[in-house]
């Protein structure tokens, strides 16, 4: 059953000192059942310090059950806290269902988490892969995943698919993964839009595909919309 264990506090501001404190109202410690995840039972410590109506700091810790170590952590403060609402009882569920994605087509999930920056382009989707030697959530040693946006994962190809964008292009990335998860070839399309002189709007289409890194092809269209 998952646990509340409410304290009071205040927390000064070490910008400003000259500002008025910032007061938390509240520090909420969830954690869940124990539950299995890629072959390892696990649990969740969340730790919420809350300021009021101004939202929460949140604190995440993935636990093994048996040893009590930690397989992953991450701190953030989200921009929406309902995205995060603790007082749900399916609070757990929803947030296993929602960013624990098998991104790379290994048998074993993956975590995954949106972050909201001030504005779409600036948002951020963090990749973290499960390493099944290790039992933590990392990074991928390889490349890093992360983008604004997971577009799309073919489960049958083995492709992970995302993208982002900027105040002058657009970017998509395609990842062709192996059956142990490793990247094969990565394909990056971006498209840049041109100031034309006429009514026909110019379209820069560029094209690159790599190999363990090393750049093996590219090529560069100019396309014509009328």
């Amino acid at each position: 059953m998952d646990s509340y264990v409410p304290e009071q506090g205040v927390v000064q501001d070490t910008v400003n000192r000259t500002e008025t404190p910032i007061v938390v109202t509240d520090t909420v410690i969830k954690i869940s059942k124990s539950f299995q995840l890629n072959t390892i039972w696990c649990y969740w410590k969340h730790t919420f310090v809350v300021y009021g109506e101004s939202g929460f700091d949140l604190s995440m810790e993935l636990r093994n059950s048996n040893s009590d170590s930690i397989m992953f952590e991450f701190e953030h403060a989200p921009k929406h806290s309902e995205e995060y609402n603790y007082k749900a009882g399916n609070y757990f569920e929803e947030l296993n269902r929602e960013h624990f994605k098998d991104v790379n087509f290994d048998g074993f999930k993956d975590f995954t988490i949106y972050l909201y920056g001030s504005m779409p382009m600036t948002s951020q989707t963090d990749i973290f892969i499960f390493n099944k030697n290790t039992g933590q959530f990392e990074i991928d040693p390889e490349e890093d995943l992360s983008d604004t946006v997971i577009e799309e994962l073919d489960s049958i190809n083995r492709i992970l698919v995302t993208s982002g964008f900027n105040m002058e292009a657009t970017h998509k990335t395609k990842y062709h993964f192996d059956r142990n998860g490793k990247i094969k070839f990565t394909e990056k399309i971006s498209e840049k839009m041109l100031d034309s002189d006429d009514a026909n709007q110019l379209t820069v289409s560029e094209y690159e595909k790599y190999v363990k890194g090393k750049l093996i092809n590219r090529r560069t269209d100019t396309l014509r919309e009328e």
